[in-house]
């Protein structure tokens, strides 16, 4: 088995995150993923809409999900702007199935917003 050399620089967190986003500049174009992983440098997400990603393209990013601190849930909600680093083109044909992996890495530090929520 092939080693990969990684040279992350940031750790990464597997956080499950529902990802809008859009091409930078064609703002009325819009897709939606899932993360595998977030990091302070950037993520890893999932889509159908991957058309709409090229690499080394720019795109507008929110990624939102819940969270857990204390007994208390969190709404979460991370805005970046990002370029497509890596894209892993969907291995089935059924159009219901194709998913294809983006990895993005973050072009400024990423905005989280949040906002506690009852118990």
């Amino acid at each position: 088995m092939e080693q990969r050399d990684d040279r992350r620089r940031w750790p990464r967190l597997p956080l499950r995150l529902r990802v809008d986003f859009s091409p930078a500049g064609k703002e009325y174009l819009q897709g939606i993923g899932t993360t595998d992983n977030v990091s302070a440098g950037g993520m890893h997400f999932h889509t159908r809409d991957w058309q709409l990603v090229q690499e080394g393209r720019s795109l507008l990013i929110t990624a939102s999900g819940m969270g857990y601190s204390n007994h208390v849930a969190l709404s979460r909600a991370l805005n970046a702007r990002a370029t497509v680093v890596r894209l892993e083109l969907p291995t089935s044909r059924d159009p219901l199935q194709a998913k294809a992996g983006v990895a993005v890495r973050f072009d400024e530090r990423p905005r989280v917003e949040s906002a506690g929520l009852s118990a």
